[in-house]
């Protein structure tokens, strides 16, 4: 199998280094592992979830950054 043929309803980009890709469940993911995704549409949504995860990771960032100062 390739990494495009996975099935985006079973992942998410966790934060370790520039994130990684990772299987939420892996028993859901075993009942239907492959996408309907082209590549391309595979790497559009890879795409969309990493800048999603990023603006995310800012925010919390942010409130964190918030806290320290406000102590």
């Amino acid at each position: 199998m390739n990494v495009y043929d996975l099935n985006w309803d079973h992942l998410a980009i966790q934060n370790l280094g520039k994130g990684q890709l990772q299987i939420k469940n892996m028993s859901e993911f075993l009942k239907s592992p492959k996408t309907s995704l082209s590549k391309e549409g595979w790497i559009i949504k890879l795409k969309t979830e990493a800048i999603k995860f990023y603006e995310n990771l800012k925010k919390k960032t942010d409130k964190n950054i918030q806290e320290w100062k406000n102590t």
